[in-house]
């Protein structure tokens, strides 16, 4: 029997190795690359995993840190090349130094989901604001609920196998385990096709309110500036919209 880790694609080596191509789709870099001030401008990757995003602004001449509480995903971002260019730090936004500054802090792959208590969302939102310059801006997505992704988080929805390269490959299938609103805990199950090998990461997420989200920012200081409902830039529809793309600005006066 395969034993259950909670969020084990952030820690187990071989499922962090694997990340990047099981999520390989770039269309949130491309936007969120679109609406950042122009390099040389500092931004902060919050959450940064792999690296990935971090790295590619990094080679187009911004000035990066990345930082994720995840200390495998971090090591592995370290090991890439030129990950010189970028500043890496193992911890959250509250663990930089008081005196970084950045002119946009951006946060990709859904981790603002991963903020899972008020508390959590309070001292994230206070967190940024405390390191970004004068007219600062602040950029992430959250899954809107009002779409209901996690329905078709079973495994009869699930993908084709995701190639790794040399002919390897894995499968990953998803099942709900629990869903009381705004939470749903589910199980992401791994198997690795040139071994057999297995594992299962569980995970909860909050699927906050749009209108939540912006009131925790506003209490922060922030301002909102922007809104989109996927990645092409469309209207936010909160019955049909898969996604929640917010861009917040720090308050000014």
């Amino acid at each position: 029997m395969t034993d259950v880790v909670k969020d084990a694609l952030y820690a187990d080596p071989r499922l962090v190795a694997a990340y990047d191509s099981i999520n390989a789709g770039r269309e949130d870099f491309d936007f969120y690359q679109s609406h950042l001030p122009a390099p040389p401008a500092r931004v902060l990757d919050v959450g940064c995993g792999t690296g990935r995003f971090a790295l590619e602004l990094a080679q187009i001449g911004y000035q990066v840190t990345g930082c994720d509480p995840a200390a495998a995903m971090i090591a592995h971002a370290q090991r890439q090349p030129q990950a010189g260019a970028v500043s890496w730090r193992v911890g959250t936004v509250s663990t930089l130094a008081d005196e970084a500054r950045f002119d946009a802090a951006v946060m990709t792959g859904h981790a603002f989901q991963c903020l899972l208590t008020d508390e959590d969302v309070q001292a994230f939102f206070t967190s940024i604001n405390a390191r970004l310059r004068p007219n600062g801006v602040l950029m992430f997505e959250s899954r809107n609920p009002g779409a209901r992704a996690w329905e078709r988080w079973r495994p009869e929805f699930s993908a084709s196998p995701v190639e790794l390269g040399d002919g390897h490959t894995v499968q990953v299938i998803h099942k709900v385990i629990a869903q009381e609103p705004p939470f749903v805990t589910f199980e992401e199950r791994y198997v690795f096709a040139s071994d057999g090998w297995k594992a299962v990461s569980q995970s909860t997420l909050r699927f906050a309110s749009h209108e939540d989200i912006v009131l925790f920012a506003q209490a922060a200081g922030f301002e909102c500036v922007g809104l989109w409902g996927d990645w092409s830039g469309g209207s936010y529809d909160a019955a049909q919209s898969p996604e929640m793309i917010f861009k917040f600005r720090l308050a000014q006066g």
